[in-house]
């Protein structure tokens, strides 16, 4: 994020019930803090530029020591232990969350940018300027088998990014324990799932006295709908004949109607450089942040659209984006490129020629693909 966390720097969710739908394999797995590198599919190719492809943790650790200038000195390593202790089957190889790998100095890894591609969507996450990538999404991409349905996240981690890694790989999971898949209520069932997540993991830092959060921008796809949820400053943007169309409502401290909610809660709103929750952080709302409970709230902003043929482009982004782009600037870039890999690509480099020295990631998704014909 633009605007991090000044000096800030979940337990095991029950098994999904029997009664379900049928659902792939790991939706009905303990949660757990995925620690292998992600795998290929044959849709997909995941890319580190300038590196060889990420394989292994020996392997990366070898091609980033070919780029160390001799007599150079690392950073000392950054070794996350693992968020939840059970473990399940790993993700389809379709969820990105990138290397978040205990074995691995994540200083290291923090100096590569991640890259997938696919016919329907691409995903590109850059350090920017920043020491440590936090960014990190996810993609479930044909869930009911017909390719009409489909999850999508974009988390934009502060204090460190145990949060966002958290919330990439377990909020879908919470969904489907809310029945998202069956229920005619989505937008209830995602809201009690943001609000589940939250719940977990701050138990989880409270115990381990972790002070990360996330901001969360998800898009779900079911039988030509499309409900969009966040909290924070991640952002989507529709664009439905060629206009921009804001499906999500920015949190930030300077909106009147949040700051009003955070003094009624006993907090302050504080201008230090720019407005934020006592003083410290620059959203509103979020997963994560235990230090600051009674004010940053993970209730998420919810909106449901009926796609048509001509929704072309849904982008998803990190504030690395937005905070240099207008939407309509967004998607007419990424209109310009057929391919959503190349669009997220060129989005991101937009960005960082601006002047954005952020993490950025930006999904783009052709929410076309998923109607059925």
């Amino acid at each position: 994020m633009e605007d991090e966390e000044v000096t800030l720097e979940p337990s095991f969710v029950p098994s999904l019930t029997a009664t379900l739908p049928a659902k792939p394999s790991f939706l009905t797995a303990g949660l757990s803090i995925d620690t292998s590198p992600p795998s290929l599919v044959d849709c997909s190719v995941f890319k580190k530029r300038p590196s060889p492809p990420l394989t292994s943790p020996t392997q990366i650790k070898s091609s980033l020591a070919q780029k160390k200038p001799k007599g150079q000195k690392r950073p000392a390593p950054l070794l996350l232990p693992d968020v939840v202790s059970e473990t399940g089957p790993s993700p389809p190889s379709t969820v990105v969350t990138g290397p978040t790998l205990s074995t691995v100095d994540l200083n290291e890894l923090a100096l590569e940018d991640i890259i997938f591609e696919c016919q329907s969507y691409g995903i590109q996450s850059s350090k920017g300027r920043r020491r440590y990538l936090e960014d990190t999404s996810c993609a479930y991409d044909n869930l009911d088998g017909e390719g009409r349905e489909a999850y999508f996240g974009v988390f934009d981690g502060h204090g460190g990014r145990r949060a966002a890694d958290f919330a990439a790989q377990n909020l879908y999971k919470y969904m489907v324990a809310e029945r998202v898949g069956t229920t005619s209520n989505v937008a209830e069932a995602v809201s009690s799932a943001f609000l589940a997540a939250d719940k977990k993991f701050v138990e989880l830092a409270e115990r381990e006295e972790l002070r990360d959060g996330t901001t969360v921008v998800a898009a779900y796809i079911r039988e030509g709908k499309l409900w969009v949820a966040n909290v924070g400053d991640s952002r989507a943007v529709l664009c439905r004949d060629g206009i921009a169309l804001a499906v999500t409502e920015d949190h930030r401290p300077d909106r009147q109607n949040e700051m009003e909610r955070i003094e009624s809660h006993g907090g302050t709103v504080l201008h230090m450089g720019s407005w934020r929750v006592e003083g410290v952080l620059a959203v509103t709302r979020a997963i994560g942040d235990r230090e600051l409970k009674k004010c940053v709230k993970a209730d998420p902003y919810i909106s449901e659209w009926e796609l048509g043929e001509g929704d072309d482009v849904l982008v998803m982004a990190s504030d690395g984006l937005w905070d240099y782009m207008s939407n309509q600037e967004v998607v007419d870039e990424a209109r310009s490129h057929a391919d959503p890999s190349v669009a997220a690509k060129a989005l991101v480099d937009q960005a960082m020629a601006r002047g954005s020295g952020d993490n950025v990631t930006v999904l783009v998704v052709h929410p076309a693909d998923y109607i059925a014909r």
